[in-house]
């Protein structure tokens, strides 16, 4: 169980819905994936733009996962993608890059969401992230 889903259930509110960050420079396209998150009934932290607003989330709220655009206001968001995956929360990159030398290691071989968004793709990466929170989660457990 996520300290998300703990905490949720500790408030009362329903432990199911996933918690999912969005940091997108653009307003449209961030609106177009916070309807799209929202239809599948997550609660969308954010949208935010800017990469200091975004590192600051990514470190300090309860998240089941992240979409994160790789270039936002202020720069390049592997900052973002290295908190996130010091804290075991998974994420995809949101990019319309087509080619991989944007992508440098440890990041060359990330989940990415190609722009435009479609439904289908975002609800694949949403069921993406508790698979590998579960895959993380059981890394750590002994034995």
């Amino acid at each position: 169980m996520t300290a998300a889903t703990l905490r949720r259930r500790q408030i009362g509110a329903n432990p199911t819905v996933e918690r999912i960050l969005v940091a997108e420079d653009s307003a449209l396209v961030a609106m177009d994936i916070e309807m799209m998150l929202q239809e599948m009934g997550c609660e969308v932290i954010g949208p935010v733009a800017h990469l200091d607003d975004a590192v600051r989330l990514a470190g300090a709220e309860e998240l089941d996962g992240a979409i994160v655009d790789v270039q936002l206001q202020g720069g390049s968001a592997f900052a973002v993608a290295d908190l996130l995956q010091e804290r075991g929360i998974p994420f995809v990159f949101a990019t319309g890059f087509t080619e991989n030398r944007f992508f440098t290691a440890p990041y060359d071989s990330a989940p990415r969401l190609q722009k435009p968004y479609d439904l289908d793709r975002v609800r694949e990466a949403v069921a993406s992230f508790a698979e590998r929170r579960r895959a993380h989660s059981d890394r750590g457990r002994p034995g």
